[in-house]
C-alpha cells in the first residue's frame, strides 16, 4: 500500500489525520449523542433494561420469534466475532440440543431449567 501524503493535507504516510490538523476535528454531534445517551440512561433503571431482555428472551424462546431471537443475542453476545473451535462446538451443541427439544417447526418445548 503507498503513503498518502502530498504535504499540508493534515495526515501522515499513512494516509492517516496527524495530531492538531484541522480537517479530523472529530464527530461535530459527539456532545449531543453523548446528552441523548445520558437522558436513556437516566430513565430507564437497570431493573427495566433486565425486564426487556427478559421479555426478548421470551419471546425467542416460548414463541420462536426469530427478531427476538435475533435482537437479544445482539445485546448478550454482542457483536459475531470468529469463534474459536471451542466456543464453536459450544453452540453448535446448544443448537442440537433446541433442535432436539422442537415439538414442531417454529415451536420449542418446554424450556430447559438451566437457562430460565
Amino acid at each position: 500500500m503507498t503513503s498518502v501524503n502530498d504535504g499540508g493535507n493534515g495526515r501522515d504516510k499513512k494516509g492517516k489525520f496527524s495530531k492538531g490538523n484541522k480537517f479530523g476535528q472529530g464527530n461535530p454531534k459527539l456532545r449531543e449523542v453523548a446528552e441523548y445517551k445520558r437522558r436513556v440512561r437516566e430513565a430507564f433503571s437497570p431493573d427495566d433494561v433486565v425486564e426487556v431482555l427478559a421479555e426478548l428472551r421470551r419471546l425467542a424462546i416460548k414463541e420462536a420469534n426469530w427478531k427476538a431471537a435475533e435482537v437479544f443475542l445482539s445485546y448478550v453476545l454482542g457483536r459475531p466475532s470468529s469463534l474459536d473451535e471451542e466456543e464453536l462446538r459450544v453452540v453448535e451443541d446448544r443448537i442440537r440440543e433446541l433442535e432436539s427439544r422442537a415439538t414442531s417447526p417454529g415451536h420449542f418445548a418446554a424450556p430447559d431449567p438451566r437457562y430460565e
